[in-house]
């Protein structure tokens, strides 16, 4: 089975007025796309926002990798990076689907808030 991440990512809640540490991660790009794209492609624990906030300041910092194995490391904390309680093995397909949307290959990926009534 391919992972996909769907662009827009459907979002049941308008990040705008959710709490601080998603908000936080919102309003940054990089962090945002660690967001959607991992929240779309595996499940997540406690602490995640925080965790992608970190990712992304290193990157920002350090630059995206250049290798789907590259960021393999990078989201699975081998840089001493904090991971969260239970966290997840990231493999290099999930970081390869990711890498596109952080090098600019693909276009921002973006998120559409749907709401149910």
């Amino acid at each position: 089975m391919r992972l996909g991440i769907p662009n827009p990512v459907p979002l049941a809640f308008d990040p705008k007025g959710a709490d601080e540490n998603i908000r936080e991660v919102f309003e940054n790009d990089v962090a945002r796309t660690l967001w959607l794209s991992l929240k779309s492609l595996t499940i997540v624990r406690p602490g995640f926002e925080e965790t992608c906030l970190k990712i992304a300041e290193y990157l920002e910092e350090n630059g995206v990798p250049n290798s789907p194995n590259e960021l393999e490391d990078i989201l699975n904390g081998y840089f001493n990076l904090p991971r969260y309680p239970g966290s997840i093995h990231y493999g290099t397909e999930v970081a390869g689907r990711i890498l596109p949307y952080l090098t600019g290959d693909e276009t921002d990926l973006t998120y559409k808030i749907v709401l149910s009534r």
